[in-house]
């Protein structure tokens, strides 16, 4: 008999491809991204330039207006990526100062190599072009659909997500109507000279380096504020949003109301990344509940911090239990117990005759925020004690806080249809709701429990059909076997996009002196929303 490992119903040893790095090991992560997606669509944490935008929409139009056709998707894939990476060329040697272009590492190293070499030009096709055998690294760009299939068409699709300016069907890419304008108001901003030479390197995929200086049209940061380009991207972002659609279809304004409580901060942003701070302001302002400057985006940004704060409470409380495994074995229980009796030590410290038999609904009333204690800061600690004790008071301040403002939380997460996303703040405060009749002691240990019991669920769920495991530990007769740790962390909500969008419409400009400004250019063009 002929064995096979394919017929074989026997089990049998193989080796697996061991343990990869994972970002969101408790699987809550996505609550957070699902609301600033809401609060921004047609924006996302790689779409640095705006101008890229315009940039598609036209390249898209003219593949309409020329009535070109691709037997396969790579095929227009292809043409779509020797533009990119015509584009990285320039950029990366006519404006080497310029941020957020995509590609531009490779076109630097490209460019230098053929000068190094004697060449008088780069081969922009076999840069680009990728094919089923092409080697990773050996392109400016590894996904196979470029720069805008990777960073851009969700933040361009025609869908609530995004700006409705392209399409998807059978995997290739078509200009909406909408996009149509866009690509028609770019392209008039692009010479003769620059078009030609475009159609030239596309067609022979090669670009003399005498001639790169000729793509200046084309420069990621060459919005010109007056001309119709530049006009469709103010009224585009200060636009209402793509409709949300629950029971009815709803017109909302998250996207518009953003850029406003973003603009309204910028005397808070003194230093040039202060601008990330927007959230934990707004929670600081209770989302400007009550205040005549409130809107629904204000309330989804302080919904989006308290979801945050749990986040990171909870995280850090499984980066403490990844910590107590690190160095040996022990068992469910005793990892427990240690935990524990560990943070009942750091409240006895804290908190002066701190009764063990106190109830989880006595301490969340004594609990109080400290608006000059860094939480976080103290959470990472090197005194575990200590750490666990601010993780558990961070997480039910927060409980204390959603408690207040639940039934506005509601309804955001019900317009914007991101209350069935796993671990948001609603969740953990509904299961803190469970557990107040319960001990102190019992209910740490409890919910030291769960979030081993959660990592567990969401690893295998990653796994799916495949062997790659993003366990941080595994169980083996009750015991927990350390695999590697990872550390709590915040979400990064597209903030950065926003301040270079604002930037690149010539809304707001830095300066040492005074921080971020909004232009004299910027109060014209914010005039009617104000």
């Amino acid at each position: 008999m002929t064995f096979s490992i394919e017929t074989s119903l026997n089990p049998f040893w193989a080796e697996g491809k061991g343990f990869i790095n994972g970002r969101d090991p408790l699987g809550i992560q996505n609550s957070s991204v699902s609301i600033y997606a809401a609060l921004l669509p047609g924006l996302n944490n790689v779409t640095d330039r705006l101008r890229y935008y315009g940039f598609y929409c036209w390249l898209l139009k003219r593949i309409d207006d020329k009535k070109l056709s691709f037997e396969e998707r790579q095929d227009q894939y292809n043409y779509i990526r020797k533009a990119e990476y015509m584009l990285a060329v320039y950029m990366s040697e006519c404006e080497p100062e310029q941020q957020g272009i995509a590609g531009s590492a490779y076109a630097v190293r490209k460019l230098r190599e053929s000068r190094a070499a004697g060449e008088n030009f780069i081969d922009i096709k076999n840069g680009a072009e990728k094919h089923s055998g092409t080697e990773k690294g050996s392109v400016f760009w590894d996904f196979k659909a470029g720069i805008l299939g990777q960073y851009y068409a969700g933040s361009l699709q025609d869908n609530y997500a995004g700006l409705g300016l392209l399409r998807i069907s059978a995997g290739f890419y078509f200009v909406t109507e909408v996009g149509k304008q866009l690509g028609a108001a770019y392209g008039k901003t692009v010479g003769s000279i620059a078009e030609k030479l475009f159609d030239k390197t596309i067609s022979t995929g090669i670009l003399q380096l005498k001639d790169i200086l000729l793509l200046a049209d084309f420069s990621i940061s060459n919005i010109q504020l007056t001309s119709d380009e530049g006009k469709f991207y103010t009224n585009s972002l200060f636009s209402t949003d793509f409709s949300l659609r629950t029971d009815t279809v709803l017109e909302t304004t998250y996207r518009r109301d953003s850029l406003l409580l973003f603009l309204d901060s910028l005397a808070d942003f003194k230093d040039e990344r202060d601008f990330q701070n927007l959230p934990e302001l707004l929670y600081q302002k209770a989302g400007l509940i009550g205040q005549k400057s409130c809107s629904d985006a204000s309330i989804g940004w302080f919904y989006y911090y308290c979801c945050e704060r749990m986040h990171i409470s909870v995280e850090f409380l499984f980066y403490a239990i990844l910590k107590e495994i690190e160095t040996k074995r022990q068992t469910i229980k005793a990892v427990s117990d240690t935990l524990t009796s560990t943070c009942l030590k750091g409240f006895d410290n804290c908190y002066t005759n701190f009764p063990e038999e106190m109830m989880l609904s006595e301490l969340i009333e004594l609990v109080q925020e400290e608006s000059d204690v860094d939480y976080v800061g103290v959470m990472n600690s090197k005194d575990k004690g200590e750490g666990l004790v601010y993780a558990i008071e961070y997480f039910l301040l927060t409980y204390k806080t959603v408690k207040v403002h639940e039934n506005n939380f509601k309804t955001f997460t019900h317009t914007t249809r991101t209350r069935d996303k796993n671990g948001t703040a609603l969740d953990w405060a509904h299961y803190v709701d469970k557990k107040l009749s319960l001990p102190i002691d019992k209910f740490i240990a409890e919910l030291l429990i769960k979030i081993m019991n959660d990592h567990l669920h969401v690893a295998y769920s990653k796994m799916g059909n495949g062997d790659e495991q993003v366990h941080k530990f595994i169980i083996e007769d009750n015991n927990l076997i350390h695999i590697n740790n990872i550390a709590p962390r915040f979400t990064t909500p597209r903030l950065k996009t926003v301040r270079n969008f604002l930037q690149d419409v010539g809304i707001i400009k830095f300066n040492e002196k005074e921080g971020y400004i909004i232009t004299k250019a910027g109060e014209e063009i914010l005039t009617p929303y104000k």
